[in-house]
Formats: C-alpha cells, structure tokens, sequence
C-alpha cells in the first residue's frame, strides 16, 4: 500500500472483529512517506538512505 510506512501492518479479523497487529520480517524493506527507505529489524524500520528526518546520531 502506497500510504503504509514502517515495519508494522494491520490485518482484519473477521472472527475477533478486530484489527490484528503485524510485522514484516528481518531484513525485509520498508520505508517512510518522506521518501527514507531502510531494512526492518525487530519490528522497527532502519533507514539505510538518508531523509529529513532527524535519528540519534544527528547532533
């Protein structure tokens, strides 16, 4: 999906009537709206491009 971002998905249940929270796995591509791309790693996304967002490594 175009508007997704991050490493995390949301899938529905019908059974539940919920949402069920998901991840892609290690190493599988994801990226943010503002055009950063990286590999996720434990649920979360690492940039492996530089965007315009600021990381801990910025000072």
């Amino acid at each position: 999906e175009e508007n997704r971002e991050g490493c995390d998905y949301y899938c529905w249940n019908a059974e539940t009537k919920s949402w069920d929270k998901f991840f892609f796995g290690n190493g599988e591509r994801c990226f943010y709206n503002d055009g950063g791309e990286g590999l996720c790693q434990n649920g979360e996304c690492h940039l492996t491009t530089d965007s315009s967002v600021p990381n801990d490594t910025d000072v």
